[in-house]
């Protein structure tokens, strides 16, 4: 019985490599989603990378705006594992405002690597919103008066996340 040589290992190593890290990389610019968020009216205009445009409209209070991309935000068919990099710019919103989504907080100009997906899942809202921060990483964006302070509600997201993990055994938010 022969054993592979030195050689033939280096080769089936170096051709395993060749399959695997372009599966892990970063998605190319061939998969580059171009979005321009326009506030007034508001209106999200997606540029495929062949250089089609798709344009949608959704509306917002004259305070905030809130969606789920599902209801309104251009994303291109394929499946849901399909990894893509997005670059979105917001244009025409007031300086005050906050921006929140699932990417990102307060970025008027983002660049994210994310699927179709997680895309298709995301959430988007700005306005006159406060962020509070809880200790194990989720962000809550609330507006108004509530009757209790935003750090108790965050607590109280905290220990939900913490009892969720410990029921599915997964990595929380660090997964």
């Amino acid at each position: 019985m022969r054993t592979p040589s030195s050689l033939t290992r280096v080769t089936f190593v170096l051709a395993w490599l060749g399959l695997l890290v372009p599966a892990l990389a970063a998605p190319a610019e061939s998969d580059l989603l171009r979005y321009a968020v326009h506030g007034d009216p508001l209106e999200i205009e997606l540029t495929l990378p062949d250089g089609t445009k798709r344009v949608a409209h959704s509306t917002r209070d004259a305070t905030h705006f809130y969606f789920l991309a599902e209801d309104g935000w251009p994303v291109p068919e394929g499946p849901d594992a399909h990894r893509v990099r997005c670059r979105i710019r917001w244009k025409g919103f007031p300086a005050s405002w906050r921006l929140v989504n699932s990417f990102g907080l307060d970025q008027r100009k983002q660049e994210f690597d994310t699927t179709l997906g997680e895309l298709r899942k995301a959430v988007f809202a700005g306005g006159d919103f406060r962020v509070t921060r809880s200790r194990t990483g989720l962000w809550l964006a609330t507006r108004a008066s509530w009757k209790f302070p935003d750090r108790d509600a965050v607590n109280l997201l905290d220990r939900i996340a913490e009892t969720e993990t410990a029921i599915w055994r997964d990595r929380g938010l660090g997964g």
